[in-house]
Parts: structure tokens; C-alpha cells; sequence
């Protein structure tokens, strides 16, 4: 018998691949480099949220009849289950992927959009979108997911309290640029 594992965290793990990858294609030529970051933070984007909507019951036949690869739609269908981004520009950055992430068409913004602030810019607001992601799931777990913290942590049926085992795609996590950082307030 397969072991359960949380809904959505495939999709999560996913995300975190494509979000190190749009970090790695930020240091490739200029030529190549501003569609592989696109593409990999739009596929990072929609992974993540639909992650919060399989965490929540969504099937993977639901997330694609209703959402498919629109992300301002999986942004408000997870704003509509309580997710709140910590980062208030990443509503307008995904407004702005949205069409082009829909259609397949990355290389036509990237053309326009040559910047590499842009693109370091964009794919900072991604890593935070998962680590908001990553601490949010585990205080909104679905009832369809009961024995499991979402982020992978396993706990015995009926016990409050996470083993110490930590799954390999956390431990990915804690290692990537995607994780968590300390911040001090400023010395000026």
C-alpha cells in the first residue's frame, strides 16, 4: 500500500524546482535568459497556488477546468480561501504574466522587458510568494488531509505533535535561495 501524502505538495514541490530555476537562468546570457525566467516564474506562480487550492480539496480536474494557466484567477481563488501575499506588488507583477502565461507567449514579454532588474525583481517576489506559501499551509490544513501537516512534516493520526523526519523536498527548500531570511532592522 502507497503512503498518503499531503494533497498539494507535489505541486509545491514542483514550484520550488521552477522558482531555483528562474533564479540559476538569471545569471544565463541576456539572449536566452529573459524567457527562461518568465516561463519558470509563471509555472513557479501557478504551482504554488494551485498547491493552496489542493490543500483545500481541488482536484487536479477542478484546478484545470477552472483555473488552467490563468494566475491572476489562481491568485483569487486562493485569496477566496484566506491566503493573503505578503508582497503587495505581486498582485500587478502577476496581472502582467497572467495573458502571456496563458498563451504560451514568455518570449513576447521578455522582448519587451530586457531588464535584469525586472527579472531579479520578479523572481524575488516569487521566492517570497513561497515562503508565504510554506508558512501558511500548515495553519490552514484541509480536513481531506487530516494526519499531515502540509509542508511534509508527518505526525501519527490523532497526535498534535510533528515527527522529526523531515522530507526531502523541505530539506531542498531550506537549502535553496527560496528559504526564509533573517532580516535586522536597519543600522541607518
Amino acid at each position: 500500500m502507497m503512503a498518503a501524502h499531503p494533497p498539494g505538495r507535489h505541486l509545491l514541490n514542483n514550484a520550488l524546482g521552477f522558482a531555483a530555476g528562474a533564479r540559476h537562468a538569471t545569471s544565463m546570457p541576456e539572449r536566452h535568459a529573459g524567457q527562461v525566467v518568465l516561463q519558470s516564474l509563471g509555472n513557479a506562480i501557478e504551482l504554488s497556488l494551485k498547491s493552496i487550492l489542493q490543500t483545500h480539496g481541488w482536484s487536479d480536474d477542478r484546478c484545470r477546468r477552472e483555473i488552467r494557466h490563468d494566475l491572476v484567477k489562481a491568485l483569487a481563488a486562493a485569496e477566496d480561501l484566506g491566503f493573503r501575499p505578503s508582497d503587495p506588488a505581486l498582485a500587478p507583477f502577476i496581472a502582467l504574466l497572467s495573458p502571456f502565461h496563458r498563451s504560451h507567449c514568455m518570449a513576447v514579454l521578455a522582448a519587451c522587458t530586457s531588464q535584469a532588474a525586472f527579472y531579479e525583481h520578479g523572481v524575488g517576489m516569487t521566492e517570497q510568494l513561497l515562503r508565504d506559501i510554506v508558512l501558511w499551509l500548515p495553519r490552514h490544513e484541509s480536513e481531506r488531509s487530516v494526519g499531515f501537516f502540509v509542508t511534509g512534516l508527518r505526525r501519527e493520526r490523532g497526535s498534535r505533535r510533528p515527527s522529526r523526519r523531515l522530507p526531502r523536498w523541505l530539506l531542498l527548500f531550506r537549502k535553496s535561495p527560496c528559504r526564509p531570511r533573517a532580516t535586522s532592522p536597519s543600522t541607518s
